[in-house]
């Protein structure tokens, strides 16, 4: 990330006017830096973090929005989770993953390639105040947890690939 969309980002986030957790990577913040007028302005709103447990945080109640590159792990979180989504792909499956699985399902917004500050706290709104968005993503929240409930399609494929291995092991107490 250029120091640049480092700044837009922490602009559009101060602007959203929401408090937020940033996780971001120690190389990323020394590369760029924060400005201190930003540290100053969201001292009271913000937490930035070089690390953070994604999946522990994306289940807790207080998470409104997730502002994320579509990685695989990343969106399928956020979806299980029930969280919405601004999202800014990159480059390999990132951009596949928004086509896929937001386009069509409608739990997040996506910020355009060149990051824009306005445009950050736009969607951040938007993402949060959008009853639409909410209702999409807590529909697809619960056809996570059917799905991995006795019964469920990743339930069920996954004890048929154990009672599979089992059954071809070489040792049947195995």
């Amino acid at each position: 990330m250029k120091p640049e969309q480092l700044a837009e980002f922490a602009w559009g986030l101060a602007a959203s006017g929401h408090h937020f957790l940033w996780s971001i990577r120690d190389d990323v913040i020394r590369s760029g830096g924060q400005p201190p007028a930003f540290t100053a302005e969201t001292a009271a709103r913000c937490r930035v973090t070089a690390w953070c447990p994604q999946e522990k945080v994306l289940r807790h109640p207080a998470v409104g929005c997730f502002l994320t590159h579509n990685g695989w792990n990343s969106t399928s979180e956020s979806m299980a989770a029930g969280v919405p989504m601004v999202c800014w792909p990159g480059f390999a499956d990132q951009v596949h993953q928004l086509q896929v699985r937001l386009r069509g399902v409608g739990v997040g917004v996506r910020l355009d390639a060149e990051v824009r500050r306005e445009q950050v706290a736009m969607h951040v709104r938007e993402a949060m105040g959008s009853e639409e968005i909410k209702a999409s993503a807590a529909r697809w929240k619960a056809e996570a947890l059917a799905a991995i409930c006795p019964g469920g399609s990743s339930y069920e494929n996954l004890l048929s690939m154990v009672r599979t291995l089992c059954s071809s092991s070489p040792n049947p107490d195995a």
